[in-house]
């Protein structure tokens, strides 16, 4: 009797054990940390899926990267999987670290996870982060920037350098940044400041309060500018709507709609050419300017339209000449104008 009651006794015990054991490989969240010195890196890549890369740039010593998987849904025995099937492994080539969220290549899951990145480095490394299904925050950063973002919103509060973006999908909300190349689709774009932009869009909306250059390409897009020195529109099925021009534009719009509130009286130039694209240009204070151009099936209207050489050919209107007050060649603003299939208006602005 003694000797089950042992045997029973010593069976109840391994079977705690083995719960015990098997209690301990139980986990909802994992997290792998690595350090290094930023003297030994210069550019940070991170390629991930299914979650948020946070970066701070408040350290200027170490770089200290924080990469944790994390269980969303109920936890249950399958979901243990998820933790074998996902590797988290950095690589230093040269100055460059490399940190890339691999799935093992049989990888499936029914349960919700995320795979979020906590970096803490210096506010002016180069940065490469490509993320999908996923935010990016920059805080306190002002070093370059190479960023590929699909179903996700990029922020940053305040400026940096230079920025390099491929975005599908996404938002951004961004405070003032030097120099931009942008390309993208079914996105919305808000910009505080920036001296230089290159902006390719398509399915978008771009809002921008102030820049240096605008050098734009759209299609199905609406852009919204504040105040600019120089821009530039190419686009099909886009609508543009401009504040201030200060100094230059070109518009080459298809099926849009293109309006200038006010055009200050330092621009030295303005083109137009468009296609079933109403336009309404606004010349400050009756400034000096040329007018050229021809529009086509459609009707020009000017407050002193009967200074400038109208010359009607079917349907074809061509004019020329001065208008404004002052008329110095030295402060004319130079006006190209072609449009067909739809009206010109050009108003004066106080």
């Amino acid at each position: 009797m003694n000797l089950k009651i042992f045997f029973l006794t010593f069976l109840i015990l391994i079977i705690n054990v083995l719960q015990a054991q098997n209690t301990e490989t139980i986990k909802e969240e994992e997290t792998f940390r690595f350090s290094y010195s930023t003297k030994d890196i210069t550019t940070l890549s991170v390629v991930n899926k299914y979650g948020n890369i946070y970066y701070s740039g408040t350290s200027n010593d170490s770089l200290i990267i924080e990469a944790t998987i994390k269980l969303k849904t109920p936890f249950d025995e399958d979901a243990i999987d998820i933790f074998r099937m996902i590797n988290i492994n950095p690589k230093l080539l040269k100055k460059k670290l490399e940190i890339k969220t691999e799935f093992s290549g049989n990888f499936s899951s029914n349960d919700e996870f995320t795979v979020s990145y906590v970096i803490k480095g210096s506010p002016k490394s180069d940065i490469v982060f490509n993320n999908q299904f996923g935010d990016i925050t920059l805080d306190t950063f002002s070093g370059n920037a190479d960023i590929t973002l699909y179903f996700g919103n990029l922020s940053a509060k305040e400026s940096f350098s230079k920025l390099k973006l491929k975005l599908k999908n996404g938002k951004t909300d961004f405070s003032e940044i030097g120099v931009i190349n942008a390309d993208l689709t079914n996105s919305q774009f808000f910009l505080n400041k920036t001296s230089n932009i290159e902006i390719n869009a398509e399915l978008s909306n771009i809002n921008i309060k102030n820049a240096g250059l605008v050098n734009a390409k759209g299609q199905t897009s609406e852009f919204t500018i504040n105040e600019v020195d120089n821009i530039s529109v190419t686009g099909l099925q886009c609508f543009v709507k401009v504040s201030v021009i200060k100094k230059g534009g070109f518009f080459e719009v298809q099926k849009g709609n293109l309006s200038v509130n006010k055009i200050l009286s330092t621009t030295e130039n303005i083109s137009v050419a468009v296609t079933e694209t109403p336009v309404l240009l606004g010349l400050e204070s009756e400034m000096s300017h040329t007018l050229y151009g021809e529009i086509t099936n459609g009707s020009l209207e000017h407050p002193e339209k009967q200074k400038l050489r109208l010359l009607w050919e079917g349907q074809t209107l061509s004019f020329g000449g001065e208008a404004g007050k002052v008329h110095s060649k030295d402060l004319q603003t130079a006006i190209i104008l072609f449009s067909e299939n739809e009206n010109v208006t050009i108003e004066y602005i106080k």
